[in-house]
């Protein structure tokens, strides 16, 4: 192979992991679900909307308590696909997207001849990746592993990889190059 054609592969690769992402499934073709358990955060940072915070509290999907040094926490009790639907956020289909910060850092990092990596040049993206696809978030430690491609992709990949190497033969580029 040539560094360009592995360069076509990692791109096309990461597309796959990423229409994986926005499809909601993940690298087993199993679909992506938000916990409906109860869990605990920090009140700061939750991005809710003012107007309707009474209203949660009220209808008890949030529950808000103070640590003992003071700070305000918060039980939401519908779990993390209630708190999505408080913040106005779909609670199914939309995965991984929050903030869509992750997603966009998932780069082609080096292609030669024989590899190609994909993955994230900012080690807080990089951790964060780390988090779903090998120690598991949440207090359940669930693994959202999305960082790979299923069989069908790989067998896609490698069709791709013959076409483009069929091309460049037929261009007389790649005997050149051996």
């Amino acid at each position: 192979m040539t560094t360009e054609i592995m360069n076509q592969l990692a791109v096309r690769a990461r597309q796959m992991i990423k229409d994986n992402v926005n499809r909601g499934v993940d690298i087993d073709g199993k679909a992506y679900e938000y916990s409906e358990k109860p869990f605990v955060r920090p009140w700061a940072g939750t991005r809710l909307p003012k107007a309707n915070i009474e209203s949660f509290v009220k209808e008890g999907r949030i529950k808000p308590f103070r640590t003992k040094a003071g700070k305000l926490w918060m039980v939401v009790a519908g779990g993390y696909k209630d708190f999505r639907r408080m913040r106005g956020q779909k609670d199914d289909g939309d995965f991984l997207t929050d903030r869509g910060t992750m997603l966009r850092n998932l780069k082609v990092i080096e292609t030669t001849a024989d590899t190609m990596t994909v993955g994230f040049s900012d080690a807080v993206q990089l951790k964060k990746a780390l988090w779903f696809n090998v120690m598991g978030v949440g207090k359940g430690k669930k693994l959202w592993k999305f960082l790979g491609l299923r069989k069908e992709q790989e067998e896609e990949l490698a069709e791709y990889a013959a076409s483009l190497v069929t091309e460049k033969i037929a261009e007389g580029v790649l005997l050149k190059n051996l």
